[in-house]
């Protein structure tokens, strides 16, 4: 990591605790429940960690980062700090699993994409229109973390809102509705990155089809926060699979 890595890894630290005391005046100072404030900085930390590739070339950049983040997480429930994201009635491992995928995808875009683990897959590249940003490599980090970040919560709120077809998998009930919307989001997002960088539009179908319909498996069978750390490697295995028919 050079000086520069440096500095854009401590501006992003940087970033982290302003949303986090943003989400603190939020529910201190406006009086918004929890699960709002909870919903506000979960979502701005996924916005900000989509920007890593653009500024962090090394995957330890983003380790620093996460293990930082877990450090923070830790201390305020041990000394019931930080309690815009603390204070919700369930149990859940979010918060500690959000990190972990953010780390090991960012490892898969290094390893499998780059295959240098000191280096950006973000380019510019002469087309027949023109230079345009070529995100290569950057499509086992960025699809991944899509597909959490759409598919799963539309997964949940269709269910909720058209219950129709519920089953029951390993005691945790899904609805037939939910697992259709899960699908066909993780459907359309994968086409839309799989089909410029595909050796054929056959393959680019094909892998899109494998990644939708595998994570909308895990989904449909995990439950417990585990689904939101096993879909995004579900994701990163089958292009892993699919490797040399991708031009990254």
């Amino acid at each position: 990591m050079n000086q520069e890595e440096w500095i854009h890894t401590a501006i992003y630290a940087g970033l982290f605790l302003i949303l986090f005391t943003i989400g603190e005046l939020l529910y201190h100072k406006l009086k918004l429940p929890a699960e709002i404030t909870r919903k506000f900085v979960h979502m701005g930390t996924g916005v900000i960690c989509l920007t890593f590739p653009f500024f962090l070339g090394s995957h330890w950049s983003v380790l620093v980062l996460t293990i930082s983040f877990f450090a923070i997480l830790l201390v305020s429930i041990k000394f019931n700090l930080l309690k815009s994201i603390n204070s919700v009635d369930r149990k859940t491992g979010g918060s500690f699993i959000f990190p972990v995928v953010i780390y090991l995808t960012f490892w898969a875009y290094s390893i499998f994409g780059l295959g240098d683990m000191d280096a950006t897959g973000l380019d510019w590249k002469n087309t027949a229109i023109g230079r345009e940003m070529f995100y290569g490599a950057t499509v086992y980090y960025f699809l991944p973390i899509l597909i959490l970040s759409i598919s799963d919560p539309m997964a949940a709120l269709i269910g909720k809102k058209w219950p129709v077809g519920k089953y029951k998998i390993f005691g945790c009930t899904k609805t037939f509705m939910g697992s259709a919307a899960f699908f066909l989001s993780a459907l359309a997002l994968s086409i839309i990155f799989m089909m410029p960088l595909a050796t054929s539009p056959e393959y680019g179908m094909l892998i899109a089809l494998c990644i939708a319909f595998s994570t909308t498996l895990v989904e449909a069978i995990c439950h417990r926060g585990i689904d939101n750390l096993l879909i995004p490697l579900t994701a990163v295995f089958v292009m892993v699979m699919f490797n040399e028919n991708l031009q990254l």
